[in-house]
């Protein structure tokens, strides 16, 4: 039994890294090379290495957010659980009475328990009953420990008040924010996952239309691109009417797909090195800080994945090992991306190579570093077509997407929100409803994509400011909510999941980098607006 749970918790930790390290290399394996090279393989290191910490605290906060909420909801239960059965009791004893002929001269207890908030108990056991998932939190939530679902040395950590047991997005963690706090982050959320769905988008555009060319023999007109995007988003949006859990069938593929052309253009960065040389290390720019906004915005998008925290952590065992798994898989994240970053710089820096993409292998850094690998004999069809497959990611960023907009809507108007989701409906008028409520979702990434051919202008207008809210003032304003509640309450707090940043010095902390990480932000929109497509330009 001890081994079983042994290599159980040892299988549960590596697919925790493999999947952190899956999220973060998704975008990062096409963009980040030419930013380094931007500002300089000195800056560029400390901004990936400070972005990266950032983003430890950031998802050690959404981490103990949940753990507070799930505590929080875990003692609410459990006292509406016991006014249930206690209504009930008084209930069978008031039937008993009338059975037996006595008088009920009783009158109801008008001092309710402090617990019921804002509705009467009959409401609330209504709901209850009316809500069948809700009644299966509330009634059955540890039916897994009675059923023996969970190794013996991880109930000792299902009694803990800060076991996480229910998953919770951070558009629902932020409904205890104030209505102004609670638009503020939903919106943050939806902006960036446009963020998201339009970089998939401009990459795909710009790969397939130059390997699509090469494929077919044939130059490709300029307006290709717009074809080809346009197309993309038509299929995203197709994607998008299936559920996201028959689209996570797919995740697993993409990532070992992802990790093979991981491996390729590594291979080929080698290749180039040992065939046409080594750049020197004095034509590598090492600190150039006017083109510090698209490093910060690549970066800050390359290590963007506290708002999947909640898929990842949910029933995670043992929990008592998460903080602690979480900054393991970040330092190994972040000492990839600054190997592949360094092993790309000193594979195309040299100052002789070309940025013409039809001069034969290698050239110059592309914006769009899978550009890079034209000219090589099949492994250029690998790396430029593989993002194709990221319309299946792109389909289920548009379903989060949409649904964060009725989340949205949800909030001024719940009735209007429950008619717009035509994706809970069936039918085949449901299904044409729902295809153009996800065209009009995707209006914007379109027009953005068709307007922003280079993938950097997205990172450094879009990602920079929405990456900076959405990984520093996002979480700090969710967990201080969280942990402000948690005291109300008078509950006990554990060890177990909380941010190691706890004290009022680490939210000051938090505030000094955010200050100082937009003042650097502006810095660059007014020092640079060259927006290049190759460095040699």
């Amino acid at each position: 039994m001890e081994g079983k749970t042994f290599c159980q918790n040892w299988g549960s930790s590596i697919y925790f890294i493999a999947n952190l390290l899956n999220f973060v290399l998704a975008t990062a394996v096409f963009t980040i090379p030419f930013p380094m090279h931007e500002v300089g393989i000195f800056l560029g290191t400390i901004i990936l290495s400070i972005t990266c910490f950032i983003s430890v605290v950031a998802c050690t906060f959404i981490i103990e957010s949940l753990a507070l909420k799930n505590a929080i909801l875990k003692q609410e239960n459990s006292i509406l659980e016991r006014a249930i059965l206690e209504n009930e009791q008084e209930q069978k004893d008031l039937l008993d009475k009338e059975e037996k002929g006595e008088e009920q001269k009783e009158e109801k207890d008008k001092d309710r328990p402090t617990f019921i908030s804002k509705t009467s108990l009959a409401t609330n056991i209504e709901e209850i009953q009316n809500d069948k998932d809700k009644k299966e939190v509330l009634l059955n939530q540890d039916d897994d420990l009675i059923k023996g679902n969970v190794p013996e040395e991880d109930i000792i950590e299902r009694s803990n008040t800060l076991y996480i047991y229910k998953r919770f997005e951070i558009s629902k963690l932020s409904e205890s924010l104030p209505k102004l706090g609670y638009y503020f982050v939903v919106l943050t959320i939806i902006f960036y996952l446009y963020v998201g769905v339009t970089s998939n988008g401009i990459i795909a555009g710009n790969n397939l239309k130059d390997i699509i060319g090469k494929t077919i023999g044939i130059e490709m007109p300029g307006y290709s691109y717009y074809i080809i995007v346009v197309c993309f988003f038509i299929i995203t949006i197709i994607i998008a009417l299936n559920n996201i859990k028959h689209l996570k069938k797919f995740s697993m593929f993409i990532m070992i797909m992802r990790f093979v052309i991981i491996f390729l253009i590594l291979g080929s960065c080698f290749y180039s090195m040992g065939k046409y040389g080594v750049a020197s290390f004095s034509n590598i720019p090492k600190f150039d800080i006017s083109n510090i906004t698209v490093m910060i915005g690549n970066s800050l998008f390359v290590f963007m994945s506290h708002h999947s925290i909640p898929g990842m952590v949910e029933n995670f065992t043992p929990q008592k090992r998460l903080i602690k798994l979480l900054v393991i898989g970040y330092l190994f994240s972040l000492l990839f991306i600054v190997v592949y970053s360094y092993v790309g710089l000193f594979a195309f820096s040299d100052p002789n190579y070309s940025c013409d993409k039809e001069h034969p292998f290698p050239i110059a850094i592309q914006s769009t570093f899978s550009s890079n690998f034209l000219g090589l004999p099949v492994i250029e069809y690998i790396i430029n077509y593989y993002p194709i497959l990221n319309v299946i990611t792109s389909g289920m960023q548009l379903i989060t997407l949409r649904n964060n907009i009725l989340e949205a809507i949800a909030g001024c108007n719940r009735e209007l929100s429950r008619k717009l989701n035509f994706a809970e409906q069936s039918g085949f008028f449901s299904l044409v409803k729902n295809f153009c409520f996800n065209t009009i979702v995707a209006l914007p990434p379109i027009a953005i994509g068709l307007s922003l051919q280079n993938i950097q202008s997205l990172m450094k207008y879009f990602s920079s400011i929405l990456g900076f809210l959405l990984m520093l003032v996002v979480p700090v304003l969710v967990v201080e909510r969280y942990r402000s509640l948690f005291h109300k309450r008078k509950y006990q707090f554990t060890d177990l999941n909380r941010s190691f940043l706890t004290n009022k010095y680490g939210t000051f902390f938090i505030i000094f980098m955010s200050v100082v990480i937009f003042s650097l932000i502006i810095f660059g929109f007014i020092k640079n607006t060259n927006n290049k497509t190759c460095v040699n330009e």
